[in-house]
């Protein structure tokens, strides 16, 4: 999935790897928990609620290359797609916005029947959409306030 947003590169950045923030961009979230002393670094571990469950977020990798940004977390208690990871490519379109590519990655879905991996496939499909397009909106009104 990917989406053109109306911020620089480096505040899309910081607006993925704001974990406070995660929460209310992340489709069903309501809450997230995190040890303070360790955010904002690789390896850091944190929680979101999402709708009646929670799930296990641990940041794996950042790069900044000179084209792109590559932020990186894998996601280790995701029901049906175990062990999988999330990643984040941020490109520069000019100056004040950029394409973020929301890329899902999963070995397997636990499930030994063909009809509920099609359906959760299609399912986390439209959950990873919902989620960058609220990444989208949240960042947008953010940039707006921050401005004026």
């Amino acid at each position: 999935m990917r989406h053109t947003v109306r911020v620089p590169a480096a505040y899309a950045l910081r607006l993925v790897r704001n974990l406070r923030l995660r929460y209310r961009w992340l489709e069903g979230g309501t809450a997230v928990y995190y040890d303070l002393s360790k955010a904002d670094r690789l390896g850091t571990s944190y929680k979101v609620d999402i709708n009646k469950g929670q799930i296990d977020f641990q940041t794996v990798q950042s790069f900044q290359g000179e084209e792109r940004i590559e932020y990186v977390e894998k996601i280790s208690h995701f029901r049906l797609f175990p062990n999988s990871l999330l990643f984040f490519f941020i490109e520069a379109v000019d100056e004040r916005s950029c394409l973020i590519t929301l890329d899902f990655r999963y070995g397997y879905v636990a499930s030994p029947h063909s009809l509920i991996r099609f359906g959760q496939l299609r399912r986390v499909h439209r959950f990873w959409g919902r989620s960058l397009r609220n990444l989208v909106a949240l960042g947008e009104r953010m940039a707006k306030v921050s401005v004026k």
